[in-house]
């Protein structure tokens, strides 16, 4: 009898082990996810997701970074600018000029490029996300797939005209840049 109640007495003590274990391990999460960011595994699974990001580029466009990079380095080196009249004070006629003079050093504020690779990115993750997108979602169809892929196509094109319209050799890039991979 004594036997059978260490017996018992040792299965109590395994199962209290096995049971605190299986409680202390199920307790931590080792995975925290950031409250005010979307995951890259939570995005990409309809319509509405990709004609966001559709929106963002066309966005990325009409920022004031590209857009007057834009006319700086289209319009201020044609003539269809007075470069006397327009310029507001000498530091600004120093660093258009520099401009005029194909001068695009790193100290020249219009030298940065990262707006237009901002837009190229955009695109770039369109065209990679959107086809498996329609695999999930049956409202995104082929043709509008297709319509989203040539816009972004477009939009890429246009962005590395004024690039290398403007510096000439710039780095080619038609994959994504996507954060943490």
């Amino acid at each position: 009898m004594a036997k059978v109640k260490k017996i018992i007495k040792k299965i109590r003590q395994y199962i209290l082990l096995a049971v605190s274990g299986g409680i202390l391990s199920s307790c931590v999460d080792t995975l925290v996810l950031p409250v005010d960011k979307t995951i890259g595994d939570d995005y990409w699974k309809n319509y509405d997701q990709v004609q966001m990001m559709v929106a963002g580029a066309y966005s990325g466009l009409t920022t004031t970074d590209v857009v007057n990079r834009m006319i700086v380095w289209g319009e201020l080196r044609g003539d269809n600018v007075n470069h006397n009249a327009d310029l507001p004070s000498s530091s600004a006629l120093s660093t258009f000029a520099q401009v005029n003079t194909m001068n695009m050093d790193d100290k020249n504020t219009y030298s940065n490029w990262a707006a237009f690779y901002s837009v190229i990115n955009r695109c770039n993750q369109v065209l990679k996300q959107a086809p498996a997108v329609r695999e999930i979602d049956p409202q995104y169809t082929k043709g509008v797939c297709r319509a989203d892929s040539s816009q972004m196509l477009a939009l890429r094109a246009l962005s590395y005209f004024y690039l290398v319209r403007a510096f000439r050799d710039v780095p080619y890039s038609d994959q994504p840049f996507l954060v943490g991979s």
